[in-house]
């Protein structure tokens, strides 16, 4: 059996965009895990973005964001590449929102997406931008009784934000993201992601397709005709519309900005603490 320091790899389950995603389990505690490792044709800046993710995740501690268990670097001795960095995350077996797609209920939607506006409420309130919601990037334990947000680490912190690169999915992306503005991107950047995730779980489309047409639908029109295929009260077309509202010129308030105008109330944010996962610990980043 491979190994990565104290965990054994059973399978690759995934590839991102700069990680590769194992199946693993833990040699003494034989607590099954994922395992997520940089590939091995990066490096540079992105062996210290797939670091600081570890610190972006593991300093938020919500029931529906993805727990991370242990970081590191590969070893010396493994069979995957030496000195690329790894994070531990907890393991959920349910799939993704994507298996619900065009077959949602009303109720279940609604229950969803409360959860995860709750989540996202606590990643805002810790200056976390998600900045890829999608239906693949929401996993479900095997009961489906529980929705966690999963690669957070791709958004950063809102002081941080230094550079002008493009990161999300298209299909989903906030007409800010599209656009490269970065100074404008902030916690409605997720409210428009949501809203256009929402839209996919209701109609089974996407609000603008995908490729060229759904980057130019989301920076230039309205979504067209919302024809849900399981009966939605009058309200929510009107709640989605709202939320994919698009700015006025180069300003992005043309959305909500504020927690209360798209979630019910949460329990207040905990202060901002050291960054901490179950075995260790990780220096913040210096503000900049």
């Amino acid at each position: 059996m491979q190994r990565v320091g104290p965990y054994e790899l059973e399978e690759r389950i995934g590839a991102g965009g700069m990680a590769d995603v194992w199946r693993a389990r833990h040699v003494q505690w034989r607590v099954p895990v994922v395992l997520k490792v940089l590939r091995a044709e990066l490096g540079g800046p992105d062996a210290a973005a797939l670091r600081h993710e570890v610190c972006l995740v593991a300093s938020l501690s919500h029931p529906g964001i993805v727990r991370v268990l242990d970081q590191g670097t590969v070893p010396q001795d493994s069979p995957l590449p030496a000195g690329a960095p790894f994070l531990v995350m907890e393991l959920l077996t349910g799939g993704t929102l994507l298996d619900e797609v065009g077959r949602i209920t009303w109720p279940r939607l609604r229950w969803i997406l409360l959860r995860l506006l709750d989540a996202l409420a606590h990643s805002h309130a810790h200056g976390v931008i998600h900045r890829d919601l999608k239906p693949s990037n929401v996993l479900r334990d095997a009961g489906g009784t529980r929705v966690v947000l999963s690669d957070v680490g791709i958004g950063g912190l809102l002081d941080e934000a230094d550079d002008d690169q493009i990161k999300g999915t298209p299909a989903y992306m906030a007409p800010e993201q599209l656009l490269g503005s970065w100074r404008e991107q902030g916690p409605w950047t997720d409210q428009y992601t949501l809203g256009a995730m929402a839209w996919t779980l209701a109609t089974g489309r996407r609000p603008f397709g995908c490729g060229d047409e759904a980057m130019q639908g989301h920076v230039q029109r309205a979504p067209g005709a919302f024809v849900p295929i399981r009966p939605c009260p009058p309200g929510f077309e009107g709640w989605l519309r709202r939320l994919l509202k698009k700015p006025t010129g180069t300003d992005s308030s043309a959305r909500p900005r504020r927690r209360q105008h798209s979630a019910p109330s949460t329990r207040r944010p905990t202060p901002r603490r050291r960054c901490r996962t179950v075995w260790g610990s990780c220096p913040r980043s210096r503000r900049r």
